[in-house]
């Protein structure tokens, strides 16, 4: 029988990998260059495509995907609205905090002097 703890092991390694059977990565739309997109990868790596053969709801800058790579070709690509979303939120929340005054981020309500 198997254990939960095996069950979660495999339900992990199925979400991680495509269905066929390549590891998935993350990529984020780093720029436009005319019609082509560039891709950044979680593993560091660079993607361009054709900006039409990404989903019509991420052609744009910060657009989060899974994808797999053969040899160095897109075999799935996948848009991940979720994750566009929440790295956005993050985004704006550093960014939010980084322009208050610098007392403020510390609590002490005024400049430290």
């Amino acid at each position: 029988m198997l254990s939960i703890r095996h069950a979660l092991c495999v339900l992990l390694v199925c979400t991680l990998v495509s269905p066929l059977g390549q590891p998935r990565s993350t990529a984020v739309v780093d720029r436009f260059e005319g019609d082509r997109a560039v891709l950044a990868t979680d593993g560091d790596e660079t993607v361009v495509l054709a900006r039409e053969r990404l989903p019509r709801e991420g052609r744009h800058v910060d657009a989060v995907f899974r994808l797999s790579l053969a040899h160095g070709a897109v075999t799935s690509l996948t848009y991940d609205a979720v994750a566009t979303r929440y790295r956005g939120s993050r985004a704006r929340s550093r960014f939010d905090r980084l322009s208050r005054p610098l007392g403020s981020r510390y609590g002490t309500g005024g400049n430290q002097s």
